[in-house]
């Protein structure tokens, strides 16, 4: 087990007022300041910036499963970010189309065939 720095606590709390939404479906609450590149593989990125990502962890999207590790705590999605901003154009256009788009559908989606 990869122990946490000391500072990521700060950096953390940094993080979120920088990002203070999911950056796949845009709620505030319950979120998650996922790595990019899993710290526990890259400890170097740990702390940096440039590597976090808040994701909801709202039972109804839980985007922070689904996106960041395509619903398998074992994996990790490196193009996460343009996963979770897709997902956010899709809500867009399905709330002006009074549409529904649940993280499952959008995988749905992105995995099925051309």
């Amino acid at each position: 087990m990869t122990v946490r720095s000391p500072r990521w606590p700060a950096v953390r709390a940094a993080h979120l007022l920088r990002e203070p939404t999911c950056a796949a479906c845009g709620e505030s609450v319950a979120l998650a300041v996922h790595h990019v590149r899993p710290y526990h593989l890259f400890s170097a990125l740990e702390l940096d910036p440039d590597n976090l990502l808040s994701l909801c962890e709202q039972p109804h999207q839980r985007c922070h499963f689904m996106f960041g590790h395509f619903a398998n705590w074992s994996l990790w999605n490196p193009d996460v970010r343009a996963d979770a901003a897709g997902f956010r154009q899709g809500l867009r256009l399905a709330q002006k189309e009074k549409a529904m788009l649940t993280p499952l559908l959008f995988a749905a989606a992105l995995l099925a065939p051309p």
